[in-house]
């Protein structure tokens, strides 16, 4: 059989899901995953299938040309591949969305990637707190931009304060992300890696660019740092999925996509965030909203033992008469408590 990983938006985080999908549905029907092909458009989706026991090199390969998912366009290429069913227009599918991963979570499958085989040629350290965010401008995706869903964008300078903070504490930090994120707050030094951060315990490894500001990482080098980290500290975004299935501890923090915002007359381009949680100051005329949830699914299928998960907090203003949605990030205590208990 020919499975297909592939998202219209080359999306990381929804590539994750349908792999952690994938590795279900291969569990669930008793399907031998050394028998099966998978395919992938990119390097990292490779790297992300890898992490299902039992599926080798020889087992992942490339798609012959462009995927088209819309229902008029040319699915030679995937006639005979079971692709993700969030996709109707191709000929074949199997279930690898949210819901499925909820319905699955029984399975107990555990994803892992092999740390034997890499070569940890930047010296990345283990057992560290790894950070990760997504700020405005950053993450660009195919199809949606940079700038989708700004209700996930985060405010770093809560993230900065935690790499500080443990890292002060004696703990080695690795703050992963996108190139285009803000610095740390001090100075970096240029090296043969890029840039170095300052604080010994820190690694910035957003800042390990090439002479042209191109990553010298890549995804593979995530999923080490990931498999062999103390404890991973997520917003809403990005690889979170494969952490959760590698059974990490995880403080999966910021949460604000399972909540459903159409139909409250406030488009997402009009989102107004509001950072400081608690808020202080003026905010008397703050209405908390009871937000409804209609993707839970999305959370509900990690493993609570290692698994803490915190949401964004939504208002309207009294005042505002465009009645738009105000949203507060967690607080840098709210995330430290959280990340306590793994520590």
């Amino acid at each position: 059989m020919k499975f297909g990983i592939w998202r219209h938006e080359n999306s990381i985080g929804n590539s994750a899901e349908h792999t952690i999908g994938l590795a279900m549905y291969l569990k669930s029907n008793n399907i031998d995953p050394s028998s099966i092909e998978v395919y992938v458009e990119n390097e990292w989706q490779k790297d992300f299938v890898l992490c299902i026991d039992g599926i080798c090199e020889k087992n992942v390969k490339f798609f012959e040309g462009i995927v088209d998912s819309s229902p008029s366009g040319d699915k030679s290429n995937v006639q005979d591949i079971y692709m993700p069913n969030v996709y109707p227009a191709f000929p074949l599918s199997y279930e690898c969305n949210w819901d499925y991963l909820e319905k699955q979570k029984h399975l107990d499958v555990t994803l892992k990637f092999d740390s034997e085989s890499y070569e940890n040629k930047f010296n990345l350290p283990k057992d560290a707190i790894v950070l990760f965010h997504r700020e405005e401008g950053t993450w660009w995706k195919r199809v949606d931009g940079s700038n989708s869903e700004p209700q996930r964008f985060v405010d770093p300078k809560i993230f900065h304060k935690l790499a500080l903070h443990y890292a002060n504490l004696g703990y080695k930090v690795i703050k992963i992300g996108d190139k285009n994120q803000a610095p740390l707050p001090g100075k970096y030094s240029n090296s043969e890696l890029g840039t170095d951060y300052e604080h010994p315990n820190i690694v910035d490894f957003t800042k390990y660019l090439n002479n042209k500001g191109e990553p010298l990482w890549t995804l593979r080098d995530y999923l080490f740092i990931l498999q062999n980290c103390k404890a991973f500290v997520s917003c809403d975004a990005g690889i979170w999925p494969l952490a959760a299935a590698m059974k990490k501890n995880m403080v999966f923090c910021n949460v604000a996509c399972i909540f459903e915002l159409s139909g409250m007359g406030v488009e997402e381009a009009h989102i107004d965030h509001m950072i400081s949680a608690p808020f202080k100051g003026e905010t008397v005329s703050l209405i908390p909203l009871t937000m409804k949830r209609f993707k839970g699914q999305m959370v509900d299928w990690m493993p609570k033992e290692t698994t803490k998960v915190i949401y964004k907090k939504f208002f309207v203003d009294r005042h505002d008469k465009n009645g738009y949605i105000k949203v507060s990030d967690n607080s840098f205590d709210e995330i430290k408590e959280a990340l306590e208990s793994f520590l």
